[in-house]
């Protein structure tokens, strides 16, 4: 096992054990406060990540780096580090996109599809934490 495969595995647990502790952070029976939290990270991310499309479409790489910047920072608050990963890739190619189309390709098929497939991830994961956590009170 790689230094990369570890680290990697290693800041996948801590996504989780974060998202675990927002969820636990509220001592009241509703848990409002990580769950609007969490909603709005999730609404941010994925408007975010349309405007990002939008940017790439028209070749707009100072927006482009702008959004990831911004959502990066939204996202290590939150302790979404695997995210911020997805974030950064997005960034390294985003500098060296230039004007041909292969490059674009590339970009497109590499980078905004595993940033999409983190927060769809991130997503599923919140459904499941919510669902335990009203088991949890009900019982």
């Amino acid at each position: 096992m790689t230094y990369e495969h570890l680290e990697s595995r290693l800041k996948r647990n801590f996504d989780m054990v974060i998202f675990s502790q927002l969820l636990e952070m509220d001592h009241e029976v509703n848990r409002l406060n990580s769950y609007i939290r969490l909603y709005a990270y999730i609404a941010e991310a994925t408007n975010v990540i349309n405007k990002m499309k939008r940017a790439l479409f028209n070749k707009d790489k100072p927006q482009l780096r702008s959004l990831c910047d911004d959502l990066q920072r939204k996202s290590e608050v939150l302790g979404m580090y695997r995210i911020c990963e997805s974030l950064e890739n997005v960034r390294i190619e985003s500098t060296k996109m230039d004007e041909e189309d292969r490059t674009k390709d590339v970009f497109h098929k590499r980078c905004i599809p595993y940033l999409s497939t983190a927060k769809n991830r991130l997503c599923t994961n919140f459904k499941k934490k919510k669902r335990n956590c009203h088991t949890g009170l009900a019982e």
